[in-house]
């Protein structure tokens, strides 16, 4: 299922893992070929929590290398509270696939920043997280941090040779509702040059309580010349 990664992007799944059966934390992995390659692989999932199990505080699930549209979050309660994970989710608004949000009308649903980087001749010329100045009273608050990587995974500065795109996005819940992600769904969509690429986590319906959180990291390879701008998206209900 491999044979198609760079050795690099084999040895972090080995590492990633190694360390997932030593702490017991669920992860999910995602990996896909760089942008406009259109060449993906299939998932690949630790255990997980089971139904009606009860999340503990700081789980943390990744979704990381890139678009295999599943993998999925993680849920981060405050310390007195727990978040729930169960297979049948009560009655609510039909599931909606976050993809699919248009930021310049539902903004409360995207990331509270733009991520954007520039690559020529395969160097990166320039990169930044471009606020959006959204709103984000009465929902839960989407905030994403990027860094652009070189091929062996260390941060890279203008002139460098660029070969990822790593992401990290919380869904924080300070308000004073518990507010439902039926498929625990984080998008992040990547443009470049124009076109979108898509990474999607998934998994079990999930509550997060008021304090409560959820995390998702995307790991994307993209090494081609142009421009990028990714963001975040969400869909979620209130209780």
């Amino acid at each position: 299922m491999f044979g198609n990664l760079s050795l690099n992007a084999r040895m972090w799944i080995a590492a990633l893992a190694t360390a997932v059966v030593a702490s017991g934390i669920g992860l999910v992995i995602a990996v896909t070929a760089p942008s406009g390659g259109g060449q993906k692989v299939t998932a690949i999932a630790s255990p997980s929590a089971s139904p009606q199990e009860m999340a503990s505080p700081e789980v943390t699930e990744s979704a990381s290398p890139v678009a295999t549209e599943s993998a999925s979050p993680s849920v981060a309660p405050a310390p007195s509270e727990s978040a729930s994970t169960t297979s049948q989710p009560p009655a609510g608004p039909s599931a909606r696939d976050p993809r699919t949000v248009d930021c310049k009308k539902e903004p409360k649903l995207c990331s509270d920043v733009t991520g954007t980087m520039t690559v020529k001749n395969g160097k990166l010329q320039s990169s930044n997280d471009v606020p959006s100045g959204t709103d984000y009273s009465g929902v839960p608050q989407t905030k994403m941090t990027s860094s652009v990587l070189k091929p062996n995974q260390q941060p890279a500065v203008s002139g460098d040779e660029v070969g990822w795109i790593k992401v990290h996005v919380d869904v924080i819940n300070n308000t004073t509702r518990t507010f439902v992600f039926p498929q625990r769904r984080v998008a992040l969509v990547v443009t470049h040059n124009g076109s979108d690429d898509v990474n999607e986590t998934s998994g079990p319906y999930t509550e997060v309580p008021p304090g409560g959180a959820l995390h998702a990291d995307f790991l994307n390879p993209e090494v081609q010349d142009g421009t990028y701008q990714w963001r975040a998206k969400v869909w979620f209900y209130a209780k």
